[in-house]
């Protein structure tokens, strides 16, 4: 006659079977005679099988995360987004003014070269987190400039309205007296062209 036995720990059997089967990747059992095994945390991941310990689980490190319970791996943060603790499930947003334009980032600082988030460039401005490259975050309008990196809008009046550029705290500036633009995106009040005033009498014009 045949005798049951219970699988050992880091395997699993279903009812009736023959033989006990290891615990996949990113699951594990720490007690015998077990059916099924258990699902290491979000956060965290486990690349071998047969697993007896909970405490084989690893946290995904900086830069990473995993939202899914029971993973061999960790995935890289996505653009526009950075994680700074280790064991994460979910990335953060870069903030309002700055921007990821590459995967795995660290840091959201504004004064680190590497692995964080970027200011927006001169010319440009944030209005929402999460941008992915300088391209999304958005250009000063015609006729306006900004000489700084990650400036930030806080809409007070509907989308596109010009009074949006003006309240206290804009990132953009208006060409001076004097000077207009038809491009976007300038970086100082230089790059305005100067208005082209002319006067005419019977025989000739003058450009000034």
């Amino acid at each position: 006659d045949s005798v049951c036995v219970a699988c050992p720990a880091g395997t699993r059997s279903s009812s009736a079977a023959t033989s006990c089967g290891a615990c996949s990747e990113g699951q594990y059992q720490n007690v015998t005679g077990s059916a099924l095994c258990k699902h290491c945390a979000v956060g965290k991941y486990l690349n071998d099988t047969a697993a007896r310990h909970e405490s084989q689980c690893t946290d995904c490190v900086r830069g990473q995360h995993q939202d899914v319970a029971g993973s061999a791996l960790c995935k890289d943060c996505a653009k526009g987004q950075y994680q700074n603790a280790n064991g994460s499930a979910l990335c953060k947003e870069c903030q309002v003014g700055r921007q990821g334009d590459s995967t795995g980032l660290i840091y959201d600082q504004w004064n680190l070269a590497v692995d964080s988030c970027k200011n927006c460039s001169m010319g440009r401005y944030g209005f929402t987190t999460g941008l992915k490259d300088d391209a999304e975050c958005e250009a000063c309008p015609t006729g306006m400039w900004n000489d700084k990196e990650g400036q930030i809008r806080t809409e007070k009046y509907p989308p596109n309205d010009y009074r949006n550029y003006n309240a206290k705290g804009k990132p953009c500036q208006n060409c001076t007296e004097g000077r207009w633009s038809d491009v976007p995106g300038l970086h100082n009040n230089t790059q305005c062209k100067f208005c082209v005033w002319s006067f005419t009498d019977q025989n000739e014009t003058w450009d000034f």
